[in-house]
C-alpha cells in the first residue's frame, strides 16, 4: 500500500498509533510529517510531548523550541519547554519560561501550577504554596460537600448488606479485570505500571466504562444507584459482556487487564454484580500527603472539582473513606489494601504481594516497571518513568502551617 503523501496524513497516522499505545511508530509518522512540512507546529509539539514522556528531555526541548520559533506565544509549547528544562534541572530557564506563561495568560492557572511545582522541587515551600493557592483559585471549581454526602448516603443505602445479597451476579467467571481504586495521587498509576510490566498483563489506564454502565441502568424515573434493585440477571450479564468486549479489543490474550479509574471506588458494589470473580486493589496513602498532592495537581479530567480547595479535599476524603469501609463490610469481592508508604519502603515485597493477589507469577520486569514502554495519559505519567523514590512520603510536613483547613476537614466527625 502506498505511503500517504501529505504531512497532515502522517500527523493523523501518528495520532492514531499513539492512541493505540505505539509511541515508536507514532514518532516515525510524526518525523515524516515534519520532513514534509518543517513548520508543522502541531506535529512538532506532539513529538515534543512524546519525547518528554519517554524522558528524552533534550529532544523535547529541541522540538518545543522549534514550535516557539514559529509561534512565540504558543502556550502549550511554552509549558512543554518549561517542563523539559525542569526535568534537565535547568531551573533558571524553566522558571523564566513559566513566568512567561503567566505574563502571557495571567488568568490561566497552568503557569502557576508549573511554577509552583518548580519552586516546590527547589525547596522554596512558601513561594510554591503562594503559586498553588493562586492556581487553585483560578480554577474556580464548584464542589458541594453536602450534596456529595447525600449521593453517598443513597449509594450505601442502595447497596446495604441485605439488598446486595439479593442482587443478581453474572456467571461468566471472567477473572481478567483488576480494578485499581483509591483517591487520586494515592499510587494507582504506580500499581498499574507494576502489574502492566508483567508479560501476561495489560494496563488499560483509566477506563470510564464501568461508571457509564452503572449510570445507564437508570430509567423510568429511577436513577442510579436506586436503579440497581430492578436489575435482572440478563441485564447484568449483558453489561458484563459489553465490558468484556472492551477488554477483548484492548488486550486480546491478556490474562489480567487493569482498569485504574480511581473513582471506581464508588462503583465497587456494581462491579461485584458484573465481575464477581475479579480483584480490587485499593491504594491508600497518608491522607495529608494525598490531599496536598491533589491540591498541587492541575487535573484536566472531570470528577476532581473537590481538589482545588483544601477543605473540600478533606470533606471528599471523608466520604471516600466511608464508602470503602462500607464495601469491605458488605462485599464478597476480594479487596487488597496497598499502602503507598509500604510499597516505597519495601518495593519487591509489595510487588510480589500484588502479583500473588491477582494470580500472576513473579517476573523481575515488574521490579523495573519504569522501563516498560506504554502510553500513560494520567497526571502521574512522569512518576512511573522513574524508579521508586521516597521524597513524597511525609511531604505535607513542609507545608503544615498552610494545611489547617485540610487537617480540620479530615478530622470533622460529620
Amino acid at each position: 500500500m502506498e505511503e500517504p503523501k501529505s504531512a497532515q496524513a502522517h500527523y493523523f497516522k501518528g495520532l492514531a498509533h499513539l492512541g493505540q499505545g505505539g509511541p515508536r511508530v507514532a514518532k516515525t509518522a510524526l518525523d515524516k510529517a515534519i520532513q514534509l512540512n518543517p513548520k508543522f507546529t502541531e506535529a512538532r509539539l506532539l513529538l515534543a510531548e512524546i519525547y518528554q514522556r519517554e524522558r528524552d528531555f533534550e529532544a523535547s526541548q529541541k522540538e518545543s523550541e522549534a514550535v516557539l520559533a514559529v509561534q512565540p506565544e504558543n502556550y502549550l509549547a511554552q509549558m512543554v519547554l518549561g517542563n523539559a528544562y525542569l526535568y534537565q534541572q535547568k531551573f533558571a530557564e524553566a522558571q523564566k519560561t513559566y513566568e512567561s506563561m503567566i505574563a502571557l495568560a495571567p488568568d490561566n492557572p497552568a503557569g502557576y501550577f508549573r511554577l509552583g511545582y518548580l519552586l516546590d522541587v527547589a525547596g522554596d515551600s512558601d513561594a510554591a504554596m503562594e503559586h498553588f493557592l493562586t492556581a487553585n483559585r483560578l480554577k474556580d471549581a464548584r464542589f458541594d460537600p453536602l450534596h456529595y454526602q447525600g449521593l453517598v448516603d443513597r449509594l450505601l443505602a442502595s447497596f446495604d448488606a441485605e439488598s446486595i445479597q439479593g442482587l443478581p451476579r453474572a456467571g461468566h467467571g471472567d477473572r481478567r479485570p483488576v480494578f485499581i481504586v483509591g483517591m487520586p495521587r494515592s499510587g494507582t498509576s504506580l500499581v498499574e505500571q507494576v502489574i502492566a510490566s508483567h508479560s501476561q498483563a495489560f494496563g488499560a489506564g483509566e477506563l470510564s466504562d464501568m461508571g457509564l454502565l452503572a449510570l445507564s441502568t437508570g430509567g423510568g424515573g429511577v436513577e442510579y444507584p436506586e436503579s440497581v434493585r430492578g436489575l435482572s440477571a440478563t441485564e447484568v450479564t449483558a453489561m458484563a459482556t459489553a465490558y468484556q468486549r472492551r477488554l477483548d479489543a484492548l488486550a486480546p490474550g491478556a490474562l489480567r487487564v487493569t482498569d485504574k479509574m480511581w473513582q471506581n471506588f464508588e462503583f465497587l458494589g456494581f462491579i461485584e454484580l458484573l465481575f464477581p470473580e475479579s480483584r480490587v486493589i485499593h491504594c491508600v496513602r497518608d491522607p495529608m500527603d494525598t490531599g496536598l498532592s491533589c491540591f498541587f495537581q492541575h487535573f484536566f479530567g472531570s470528577g476532581v472539582s473537590f481538589s482545588y480547595d483544601l477543605e473540600n479535599i478533606g470533606a471528599y476524603y471523608r466520604q471516600y473513606r466511608r464508602i470503602m469501609e462500607h464495601w469491605k463490610a458488605v462485599l464478597q469481592i476480594p479487596i487488597l489494601d496497598v499502602s503507598y508508604e509500604a510499597l516505597v519502603e519495601a518495593p519487591e515485597a509489595g510487588m510480589r504481594r500484588l502479583l500473588e493477589f491477582v494470580g500472576l507469577d513473579w517476573q523481575p520486569a515488574c521490579l523495573r516497571f519504569f522501563e516498560t514502554e506504554r502510553v500513560v495519559r494520567t497526571a502521574s505519567f512522569e512518576q512511573v518513568r522513574k524508579p521508586i523514590y521516597h521524597t513524597s512520603v511525609g511531604k505535607h510536613r513542609r507545608y503544615r502551617h498552610w494545611l489547617g483547613p485540610l487537617e480540620q476537614a479530615l478530622r470533622d466527625p460529620s
